[in-house]
């Protein structure tokens, strides 16, 4: 189904957050009220035990919903009961609830939205245990970058500890051994000073704004990608790697049936038992071949659109 930009809104937590300001004009937090404010808490708690009421502090978005055809709210953004308001306001508003994140005990929108064969999700896994359907998540293309070989030995990786430093302080090492200039970061939460110490040389205290952790994308040639236990969704850092022509290394195993996927510029690792040394100063040395205008499209809006 074609549907024009313009007949279709969006709904996302913070639309300040990542690359969403390019889509200034069609996407829209749930609500206007600025967060940690009195009403906010007011807002949440009545939000929380489903009052109806509550859709009196959701945004301008909803002037928009009877001249719309289609509203896709991602579960980053998900109140409780905005699909059958919506539906109120504008039966024939298709409504849709995107996942870009797995079901856990955080997130739980794709079990609260009553629209069931309206919900999507990014990971193959959740849509064979919840029944949802597939679509994966996209990246504007038109910001593509050309490949800078100046950088193809430097790899880069920021991220959450998750419990993952130990992990990451050794494949640091590794990837050295190889001749790779690494900058591997992790945020955490841990303040045990002997952790601390330990780690020392991967943590951090300092997140990145977007705009600040994508000038180190530029400056780094290769994208290091690790997921978490069961995830089978591709991250946001595999389209980045595509769209900023940069070589990738992810722990995915599912990035080999995207469009994209080649060679020589993703190489698939398993932690349990990693490539050689060889191997990973072969795959540096494997020239960069650039994305076709068909493989990006693969991870555009203008396809994420269609595959609703």
């Amino acid at each position: 189904m074609n549907m024009k930009e313009s007949d279709t809104i969006l709904i996302f937590q913070k639309p300040d957050l990542y690359f969403f300001p390019h889509l200034k004009g069609m996407i829209y937090p749930p609500y206007d009220r600025r967060e940690k404010t009195p009403l906010y808490y007011i807002y949440r708690a009545m939000n929380l035990i489903k009052l109806p009421v509550s859709s009196f502090f959701w945004g301008s978005w909803k002037k928009r919903i009877k001249d719309v055809k289609r509203i896709i709210i991602f579960d980053y953004g998900y109140q409780n009961c905005m699909e059958k308001y919506i539906k109120k306001v504008n039966p024939s508003c298709e409504v849709i609830l995107f996942c870009w994140n797995k079901v856990d005990r955080v997130r739980t929108s794709g079990l609260k939205f009553t629209l069931r064969e309206k919900i999507y999700s990014t990971d193959p896994g959740d849509c064979e245990k919840y029944g949802f359907k597939y679509n994966h998540i996209f990246y504007p293309t038109d910001l593509r970058e050309e490949y800078n070989p100046e950088v193809s030995e430097k790899l880069y990786f920021i991220g959450s500890d998750k419990g993952r430093a130990k992990t990451l302080l050794y494949l640091k090492k590794y990837f050295e051994k190889s001749g790779l200039e690494v900058n591997i970061s992790v945020l955490s939460q841990n303040r045990d000073p002997d952790y601390r110490r330990k780690y020392s040389e991967i943590l951090t205290d300092r997140p990145l704004s977007y705009d600040e952790y994508i000038l180190e994308v530029r400056n780094n040639g290769i994208l290091f990608d690790i997921c978490q236990s069961s995830q089978r969704a591709i991250t946001m850092r595999v389209l980045e790697s595509v769209v900023y022509s940069k070589k990738l290394i992810t722990t995915n195993r599912e990035v080999r049936s995207f469009p994209f996927y080649n060679e020589n510029n993703i190489l698939i690792i398993d932690l349990k038992s990693l490539p050689s040394i060889k191997e990973i100063k072969s795959f540096k040395e494997k020239p960069f071949i650039p994305y076709t205008d068909e493989q990006l499209y693969s991870i555009s809006f203008e396809h994420w659109l269609k595959g609703f």
